[in-house]
């Protein structure tokens, strides 16, 4: 074996582990991914050689995902549950809700997910569960606001309805009815005070329930 300055065997260096000397300069490395690549001993010093190319190839995929639904539904997950500063993180990372190690990766999460159809959104089966494989669907965004953790449920007329669900069939706005529960209104004032409209409707709320749907 030729003499080296200092024998690499062991070591690592990003995402590639130094196997053996291959002559010349050169150590066989293998990488994170399964991967193997033979690097030159000033390469793997100063920091030029940290994969066996796969980090190169995953930039360049991410780069031409970025602009991509499913992509920005990967950073919002991860925003949520990793950022303090964002608005949303006291529901999410805020009470323990993460994102699971293997979709730290953004190829994980879209082999797993699939891409995200037009006009849905990541969905978690058990609210108290994070985002992980097995726990998460893409489902209608009007679905997704019904199953959002806190979303009120009201009792009224022997039906239990979500806020937006309520706010659907009475033809008010969901902030609103919203509103008027935060308020402490029992479920009869916030669904039969009437709110002022140009066109009012000439059926009760009651009688609207036990209309006929036209579809």
């Amino acid at each position: 074996m030729e003499k080296t300055s200092r024998d690499l065997t062991g070591s690592v260096f990003g995402r590639l582990t130094v196997v053996e000397y291959a002559g010349t300069g050169r150590w066989r490395c293998s990488c994170e991914c399964g991967g193997e690549a033979c690097c030159l001993t000033s390469n793997l010093k100063k920091g030029n050689s940290k994969s066996c190319g796969c980090a190169n190839r995953e930039a360049r995929f991410k780069h031409g995902m970025s602009k991509t639904p499913v992509y920005k539904a990967w950073q919002m997950m991860r925003d949520r549950c990793e950022n303090s500063a964002n608005p949303h993180f006291h529901n999410y990372g805020g009470r323990g809700i993460a994102v699971c190690e293997r979709w730290q990766e953004f190829s994980n999460f879209l082999a797993d997910m699939g891409m995200r159809p037009k006009g849905f959104d990541i969905d978690r089966e058990d609210n108290d569960k994070g985002y992980e494989p097995g726990n998460c669907r893409w489902v209608t965004r009007k679905r997704n606001m019904n199953n959002l953790r806190g979303n009120n449920r009201i009792e009224y007329d022997g039906q239990s309805r979500t806020v937006p669900e309520w706010a659907e069939i009475l033809g008010m706005h969901e902030e609103t009815l919203r509103h008027r529960v935060n308020r402490g209104w029992t479920a009869e004032r916030a669904i039969e005070t009437p709110i002022q409209r140009k066109n009012p409707s000439k059926y009760s709320v009651r009688q609207r329930l036990r209309k006929p749907s036209s579809q």
